[in-house]
Formats: C-alpha cells, sequence, structure tokens
C-alpha cells in the first residue's frame, strides 16, 4: 500500500458492501491482467467506478475485480505509471500486500495428475520499509485456503527495478476437485509484490453430456447424444465418435456422417447450448415395424494429448459411453379372437385382428370379411 504525499487512496465506500458472489465453475483464469472490472453484474474495460490516473491507486472489494477474490475481501490495483510503476501488461496490475498480506486466488476444476503451466510476472516494491528481496508464492489450496501444493516461488530484489518472469509446468497430485489457483507474499509486511500478466494453462475437458440414454423416433432430426466441452479451447481440435455395438445396422437404420466432433476456440462453461456438439448421427426412416433398436457409442481419441482430456464441468470423470434408443414403429400384434358374424353369418369367429399394422398411415384391421 502506498504512503506517499503524491498518491492517494480512492477508498469508494459502496465498493465494499458487496458480500463473496459464488465463483462459477471454471477450467480458465479469468481476466489474468486485472483489466476488467465489474459492479457485481456488468463487465467493464477500466475501471467502471471512478478512472484511475496515472498517479492513483486503488484499494476496494474484490466484487470488482472481474474472476479474482482475495483472502481479505480487498485488491490493491495501481494505474500504470504511479509512482514510476509501469504495468507489464496494458494499464493496470495489482499489489500483493495492500494494508496487509492476502492471497489473490480463482477457484477452478482441477483433475489429480493433469499438468499445470503457468506464467506470470512479478516485481519488487522499491520502498525502504518493505522486506528485501520480495518473494510472490503461486500454489494450490483447497477451498478454505489450506495448502494442496506449492507450484512456485519468486524472488526479486528491489533495485532489480523491473518485472520478472516466472513460468513452468508440473504435474499435479492433490485430490481431483474445485480448489483454488493462487499467489500470496510470504512477508508479513504491509505492502509490496506487485503482479502482472499471468497465463495459466488448463486443458479443457470433453465428455458425453449426459449418463442416460438419448432417444428419439426414426427421424434424422432425433434427440442424437452430445459432447460437452469444458474449458478454454486456444485451438481447434477433433474427438473422435465409435460405434461399438448395438442392434441397429449402419447404413440401414443410421450412419455416422463423420468420425469426429471438431471443437473451435472459444470459452466453454459446460452448461450452455454454445458447450453442446451433437454427435454426427442421422437416423433413417425404414417404415418397417419392429422392435425398438440401440447405437452403442464411444469417444475414441483426441487429435492430441495437448489439445484436451476427459472430465466434466462438475470436476468428475468425463462420460466416454453413451447410448442412442431409435423408437421404432412397433411390430403388428395378433390381437384374441372373438365371435361374431364373418359375411353375415352368425356363430363364426372373426380372423384376428392385428395391432399397430399401417398402412398410408391408417390404421389398419384385417378380419374375417378379408375387408380392411
Amino acid at each position: 500500500m502506498p504512503k506517499s504525499a503524491f498518491g492517494f487512496l480512492l477508498f469508494v465506500a459502496s465498493l465494499l458492501v458487496f458480500g463473496h458472489a459464488a465463483q462459477a465453475q471454471q477450467r480458465w483464469m479469468f481476466n489474468p491482467s486485472f483489466e476488467r472490472f465489474s459492479n457485481g453484474t456488468t463487465i467493464y474495460e477500466g475501471w467502471p467506478v471512478a478512472e484511475v490516473p496515472p498517479s492513483t491507486y486503488v484499494i476496494a472489494s474484490d466484487d470488482y475485480f472481474a474472476g479474482w477474490k482475495s483472502t481479505n475481501g480487498q485488491i490493491e490495483a495501481w494505474a500504470s505509471g504511479f509512482q514510476g510503476v509501469p504495468a507489464n501488461d496494458r494499464d493496470y496490475f495489482v499489489e500483493l500486500n495492500p494494508s496487509e498480506p492476502v492471497g489473490l486466488y480463482q477457484e477452478v476444476c482441477l483433475f489429480n495428475g493433469e499438468e499445470l503451466s503457468w506464467l506470470f510476472y512479478h516485481r519488487a516494491r522499491n520502498n525502504t520499509e518493505a522486506d528485501d528481496p520480495q518473494t510472490a508464492l503461486y500454489e494450490v489450496t483447497d477451498l478454505n485456503g489450506n495448502l494442496v501444493q506449492s507450484l512456485a516461488s519468486q524472488t526479486t530484489f528491489q533495485d532489480t527495478n523491473t518485472w520478472v518472469r516466472n513460468a513452468g509446468a508440473t504435474t499435479y497430485t492433490g485430490p481431483t476437485g474445485f480448489h483454488r489457483l493462487q499467489f500470496r507474499s510470504n512477508s508479513n509486511d504491509s505492502r509490496g509484490n506487485f503482479l502482472d500478466s499471468i497465463r495459466i494453462r488448463l486443458l479443457p475437458v470433453v465428455s458425453f453430456r449426459d449418463n442416460s440414454p438419448t432417444s428419439g423416433p426414426e427421424t434424422s432430426s432425433a434427440n442424437v447424444p452430445q459432447v460437452v466441452v469444458f474449458g478454454e479451447v486456444l485451438t481447434p481440435f477433433t474427438v473422435e465418435i465409435q460405434v461399438t455395438g448395438g442392434t441397429a445396422t449402419e447404413g440401414v437404420d443410421y450412419d455416422l456422417t463423420s468420425t469426429t466432433v471438431t471443437i473451435p476456440p472459444g470459452e466453454y462453461d459446460g452448461n450452455d447450448a454454445a458447450s453442446f456438439f451433437s454427435v454426427p448421427l442421422t437416423i433413417y426412416t425404414d417404415a418397417i415395424s419392429e422392435p425398438d433398436e440401440t447405437i452403442e457409442l464411444s469417444l475414441g481419441a483426441i487429435t492430441a494429448a495437448t489439445d484436451a482430456a476427459f472430465g466434466q464441468n462438475d470436476c468428475t470423470p468425463g462420460l466416454t459411453q453413451a447410448q442412442h434408443i431409435i423408437e421404432d414403429v412397433p411390430p403388428p400384434v395378433a390381437e384374441d379372437d372373438d365371435l361374431g358374424p364373418v359375411n353375415g353369418l352368425s356363430g363364426g369367429d372373426t380372423g384376428s385382428v392385428l395391432g399397430n399394422d399401417s398402412l398410408d398411415g391408417a390404421a389398419l384391421a384385417v378380419d374375417g370379411s378379408g375387408v380392411p
């Protein structure tokens, strides 16, 4: 936190009345350079409540820093150029020690055994009161802030007077589930440790959308299975679709018009319609009365292991098997004979009546008269 007489603290009371909103489920770091701000509903480019000129900084509720939360509910942001310190990227950066050491974090879904890669820039605060050197820690904690795995440590000296790059990768060894990816200072000082330009790479995950079979009539617009994507896709990739069995006959009852589903770049939350991609399955109408038929499907290879992995947006393993049921026209069923007149003569049995049969869409029942 700056002590300079030339700076001033813009402490907007209205910013501190909001409680912490629930974190959205995510597989990417949102707002990595602290350029986007929010009033709880609307996200802004640039500071929405008051401009932060080059000679100013602000301490405010973390509700106004899109994507980010703080262990004490407050975040300190500096405008590029304040006290002669330029942002490493664009217009803003943050200090890890606003009035006390805090942890800045986002809650993300992590899978045991996956690779975590990162890039961030750290800079020591040049003042006589702050510790020298200054160290920022990058770590995984549980949702209560308890350490799960240490990932990186960056120590920078005040006289370096520049941003220092820290990049690396490691295997996540903690339990699968939602965790905090957190940055904090190892110092108890009330100021120091600047942070900017964070890039955290988590692979997007894919899965079949539903654990229950899909079903639909004999039409090409049938309710076919869908692949769901959760995470940030940087480059397009494909997921292989395999037919592994079933009672339906390929080429007669259905066709798989492509053996892959292509996922374009984007940010997918795994919940809205933009996250769903239908399996390229065409169902044919054969106009034959027969029992329902099934198609067994499986997710095969992803373009490359570096593109995506299997998983769901609730942080559980991905569903790689699916079944589709073709709801066929029921087969004809012979109904019971009954006593009645046959061709006007009483005392004879009628012939068997066929149920579920049809002719040009009209019910067809044949009795002893031979007249439908």
